[in-house]
């Protein structure tokens, strides 16, 4: 038997889009944590747990964020993408790398775990943490297993390094079979999706997801992505919205023809950064040396001259 969570602790458009696309396909939708405290993202974790342990073991559970997620496929289609994955627990995958880490040593700090990520078949290589597909059996277990708590700021950071650490323990979804993730990719709707009927494609894998995710509070980019689907956004996208995907826009696509992925363009960009100011530094001290040198020789000349 499939279920489908979500967690959300109040009203919220992006709820009301996800319930309504679950209306659609005829998905009932359960909604975890509503009117409760979320101190942070462990506790989505922990309310799927609580969940997983009330229901049959050999379930499957279908969770996605509430805000920024639909449903693009009724619940058979789920079950026939599942025949496909031979694990019991599967993360969406996307073209980003995120984890948190300190302001300052970010990249450093965090170049071991991307080292560790097995290469992908597609573009899609990292984990996303904002949807995944498990046995109710394995998620009941799960923030024992990774360490998770309530009070965890990001449940991506816990699971990337578990991952890592343990890849067969974990399954990614490289070609978006069950779940698509446009993460890092905004401004590539139109190149990257269409909708034939009441069902998405993916042009890059050539697969049609049951679950779509827009991670980052991309409202324009969810915009797009809805506007020919069987639920397009009732809303007009606020200005703040349209800037911000222009800004996005721009940036996706220079690290998808520069480096290929955010960690990779961010290393450059740092790189280039600290190469720029050694320079600096090395110009500024061969700057003030000359004069230095060229008052030497004048005094030099003078003191001949006098003699």
């Amino acid at each position: 038997m499939l279920h489908f969570v979500t967690v959300a602790s109040g009203p919220h458009p992006g709820l009301q889009r996800l319930e309504t696309s679950a209306k659609h396909y005829g998905i009932d939708l359960v909604v975890l944590g509503y009117n409760k405290p979320y101190p942070g993202n462990g506790a989505k974790v922990t309310l799927v747990a609580e969940f997983a342990s009330q229901v049959d073991p050999e379930d499957f559970i279908v969770y996605t964020d509430a805000f920024d997620s639909v449903f693009a496929a009724p619940p058979q289609a789920f079950k026939e993408a599942l025949r496909e994955f031979s694990s019991d627990l599967i993360f969406s995958a996307e073209q980003n790398f995120h984890m948190l880490g300190h302001p300052v040593f970010y990249l450093w700090q965090n170049v071991p775990t991307y080292l560790g990520y097995p290469e992908s078949p597609s573009r899609y290589r990292f984990l996303n943490a904002g949807s995944f597909v498990g046995r109710a059996r394995r998620l009941a277990r799960l923030p024992e297993k990774v360490h998770i708590d309530n009070s965890t700021p990001s449940d991506q950071t816990i699971f990337t390094r578990y991952f890592v650490s343990f890849p067969e323990a974990v399954s990614l979804d490289y070609q978006h079979k069950l779940m698509t993730c446009n993460g890092g990719r905004v401004g590539y709707e139109a190149k990257d999706y269409c909708w034939e009927g009441d069902r998405l494609k993916n042009r890059v894998t050539e697969t049609y997801p049951c679950l779509v995710h827009v991670p980052g509070k991309n409202e324009g980019s969810f915009h797009r992505l809805l506007e020919t689907s069987p639920f397009p956004a009732q809303r007009q996208l606020k200005e703040k919205d349209r800037r911000t995907y222009h800004r996005r826009s721009l940036l996706h696509r220079l690290i998808v023809n520069t480096t290929g992925d955010n960690f990779r363009f961010k290393f450059l960009i740092w790189n280039l950064t600290l190469l720029g100011l050694l320079m600096l530094v090395v110009v500024s001290s061969n700057a003030l040396a000359e004069p230095q040198m060229s008052t030497s020789l004048l005094d030099s000349i003078v003191r001949g001259l006098v003699r």
